[in-house]
């Protein structure tokens, strides 16, 4: 009878059963549980279809100057992380046999990580306040994303880049910790940088040992900070700019430069745009962010972007392998991905043999019809 459940173990292991291992490729989905109050109609769990993900970010909680970790929107999670039914957005998730990670820091909420990781008593009291709402909530893991390490403007200091790595091993021991009292392994990511700037503030060979896997966050290449309109999220160079912007570059430098083995790469796929207002087309000027159309807090998504499509001209880089629209009657340039562009960038990590993607967001391809098309082109391409 021993040797029958041992043998049918193996066989469980090895088809995946029960299990999201069964996915070929990882399909992470950011969740922006800070917007969920304001729009509720799309940014419902409910309408997630989690049997196309493997995991979902929970974003964002954030450190206070004592380390102790809150939700960016506390009436939010008390119904999406507390709730029960239709909008528990955990319950939902490990019904599909997903897992929930609680992502701690981004953008905005960065500004601490520095002096966090500075002392050794906050850092101990951060990695508690993760393994505390890891009980609380259920959470399958952390994601951290310090946006970034060594980075002034965030308040970053030179000795981020050791501390950072020091930092993610104490939290890796928690969670370790934890996991041998649950007999569970509880997983510890990061939203790593895509340029050779901000990774330089970040000892990533170490970095990666510690992280199951890393989120390359390759997109943002190019906004409407820069003086010239450019692609958001290339996969290959296009003919002009600084050929290092794009994510063919971008895995090359983690992988061989840095030494992250290639199945610890996740690559970033936008499933919004950055719109350019009074910009001719691509590689021109333009007077900021468009307020016309779209008038969105960052960009627009994608669901948003097919609504106006009308509106367009689709052209295609060919080199640089992601589409733009031109308008028809007035001077607004979008650079954002679309289902061909996604599929070509899914094509990559299986050639290239990486771990899988992240999206931001995951609600950004749900359409009025509750239709996920972008999010349907990942799947299909992972799980043929």
């Amino acid at each position: 009878m021993k040797k029958f459940l041992l043998i049918f173990s193996i066989f469980y292991i090895i088809l995946g059963c029960g299990s999201h291992s069964s996915f070929k490729k990882e399909i992470i989905g950011y969740y922006p549980s800070f917007r969920y109050l304001k729009n509720r109609k799309i940014e419902d769990p409910s309408l997630i279809p989690f049997e196309k993900l493997t995991i979902i970010n929970y974003a964002f909680f954030a450190p206070d100057s004592s380390a102790e970790l809150k939700g960016l929107d506390p009436e939010a999670d008390s119904i999406l992380l507390s709730g029960k039914g239709s909008h528990s957005i955990i319950s939902l998730a490990h019904k599909k046999r997903v897992k929930v990670l609680a992502s701690i820091g981004g953008w905005e909420d960065s500004g601490l990580f520095s002096f966090i990781a500075a002392g050794s008593s906050l850092t101990s009291k951060f990695a508690s306040e993760c393994t505390r709402i890891i009980k609380q909530y259920g959470f399958d893991g952390i994601d951290i994303d310090w946006e970034y390490p060594c980075y002034k403007p965030h308040n970053g200091k030179p000795e981020d880049k050791e501390n950072f790595t020091s930092f993610l091993s104490v939290i890796r021991d928690s969670l370790n910790a934890l996991g041998r009292q649950n007999k569970n392994h509880y997983l510890l990511t990061a939203a790593l940088p895509a340029t050779r700037e901000h990774s330089a503030g970040i000892d990533v060979n170490k970095v990666s040992k510690i992280l199951d896997f890393l989120n390359i966050m390759t997109y943002d290449y190019h906004g409407t900070w820069d003086t010239v309109s450019a692609h958001n999220s290339p996969l290959y160079a296009p003919d002009k700019g600084d050929k290092s912007l794009c994510i063919d570059s971008t895995v090359k430098m983690y992988h061989s430069e840095l030494g992250v083995p290639l199945n610890k790469i996740n690559i970033g796929l936008p499933f919004y745009g950055h719109t350019y207002a009074n910009c001719k087309g691509l590689f021109e000027p333009h007077t900021g962010p468009d307020t016309l159309v779209f008038n969105e807090d960052f960009g627009a998504v994608y669901r948003n972007i097919v609504t106006n499509m009308h509106l367009f001209d689709r052209h295609l880089d060919k080199k640089a392998k992601v589409p733009y629209l031109t308008g028809k009657e007035f001077d607004l340039f979008v650079s954002y991905d679309d289902s061909e562009s996604v599929k070509e960038k899914c094509d990559y990590v299986v050639k290239n043999r990486l771990r899988g993607v992240i999206i931001w967001e995951v609600t950004g391809t749900i359409m009025q019809d509750n239709s996920t098309p972008l999010l349907d082109v990942i799947y299909e391409k992972f799980n043929k």
